[in-house]
């Protein structure tokens, strides 16, 4: 059995995030989490290996299973990746996730996509069984991950997005402090303020972005991280991404 977070912990946690006047105001989530789980290892800043241990009816994993949950909602520089280099501040980013879960007892709440193509379960990971300490907004807030929603998964958007715009403007963790935003320079869906998800997240096809230059941008920033046209948005191979969109 892994170690459970005592109130002590939560509380400052809490009031780190308060301190530094952060928007918290959108915790806790609309349901409290469902599914409790042991953290077994730590994957990476957003990725996480876990055993689960009580569910309720209806959760998508069942008692005694061992999956691999990546966090909804968040994105962290790439250190494990098979085909891209540690990317900066990646190392900051999983020892942050490190010393938040390792060891732990954690529970999830999943959104309307519980799957994504490579067989991770996409979950909002809460230190807390009341639904209050939320990893995937704590790993934004200060400034280790990048809101990054990713339809139809898109719950927490706004206020992720709020914590991030927050983060910046005060200039916390290491993803901010003496750099221009990277990830600025490495996602152009983010730059264009469009649909922004994770390349090795659910399938997506060219309805769930607005405009081409969102498709596009995305389309792209697949491309430069070594993914390829993951979601075939290039239909007929002549670089331009879901041509059919205004």
């Amino acid at each position: 059995m892994c170690k459970k977070v005592g109130m002590k912990t939560v509380a400052v946690l809490g009031w780190l995030l308060v301190g530094v006047g952060l928007a918290v105001a959108g915790l806790p989530p609309h349901e409290r989490p469902t599914t409790a789980v042991d953290v077994l290892s730590v994957v990476d800043g957003d990725t996480i290996d876990v055993l689960v241990t009580d569910v309720v009816p209806g959760a998508p994993v069942a008692v005694g299973q061992a999956v691999r949950v990546r966090y909804i909602g968040v994105n962290t520089p790439e250190t494990v990746h098979p085909n891209i280099a540690v990317q900066p501040f990646g190392e900051s980013a999983s020892a942050l996730n490190k010393s938040l879960v390792e060891g732990r007892s954690v529970y999830l709440e999943f959104d309307v996509g519980s799957w994504d193509r490579y067989g991770r379960l996409l979950a909002y990971v809460y230190l807390d069984a009341q639904g209050f300490a939320m990893v995937n907004a704590m790993l934004v807030a200060l400034g280790f991950a990048h809101a990054y929603p990713c339809p139809p998964n898109v719950r927490y958007e706004e206020l992720l997005r709020e914590l991030e715009r927050t983060a910046r403007a005060l200039g916390l963790g290491l993803r901010y402090e003496d750099h221009q935003d990277t990830n600025d320079a490495r996602d152009p869906a983010t730059v264009a303020a469009g649909v922004a998800c994770n390349c090795s997240g659910p399938d997506l096809n060219c309805s769930d972005f607005a405009i081409h230059e969102e498709a596009q941008a995305f389309y792209e920033q697949c491309i430069s991280q070594g993914f390829g046209d993951v979601f075939q948005l290039d239909a007929d191979n002549d670089g331009s991404a879901c041509e059919g969109l205004p």
